[in-house]
Formats: structure tokens, C-alpha cells, sequence
């Protein structure tokens, strides 16, 4: 019983730990940056580039051989 409680209050001041760190991120600055560099990245990219990856042709669809993958 005296363990339990431990945890409890353990967990419980973690918890309260990790609220206020995240509560105190600037999130804003980061989703631009990262929005920007979607940007960048995007107009570098032809369209067979973006074609590819949005269907994901992996290695596994390539080499398709018997045994290979097991």
C-alpha cells in the first residue's frame, strides 16, 4: 500500500512535470520553419519525384524474389 502511494505521487508530479514544459514550447516559430522548408523542398522536387513519393514504391515491390525477404 505505502509502494502504491510512492507511484502514485511519483506519476502524478511527472505528469505535472511534463505540462509544463510543453505548455512552455514556442510551437509557433517551428511550425513556420518547418512549413517554409516543406516549401523549399516541394519546389526543388519534379513531378515524377512527387509522383514517387506519394505512391511509396519501396524496395520490397522491386525486388520481388522468391525467399529474398523471408
Amino acid at each position: 500500500m505505502k509502494n502504491s502511494l510512492f507511484t502514485r505521487k511519483t506519476t502524478f508530479i511527472f505528469l505535472l512535470f511534463q505540462l509544463a514544459l510543453f505548455s512552455c514550447s514556442d510551437t509557433t516559430t517551428k511550425t513556420e520553419d518547418t512549413y517554409s522548408r516543406v516549401e523549399t523542398i516541394l519546389s526543388k522536387m519534379t513531378l515524377e519525384e512527387k509522383a514517387g513519393q506519394m505512391t511509396q514504391v519501396g524496395i520490397p515491390t522491386i525486388l520481388v524474389q522468391d525467399g529474398y525477404w523471408d
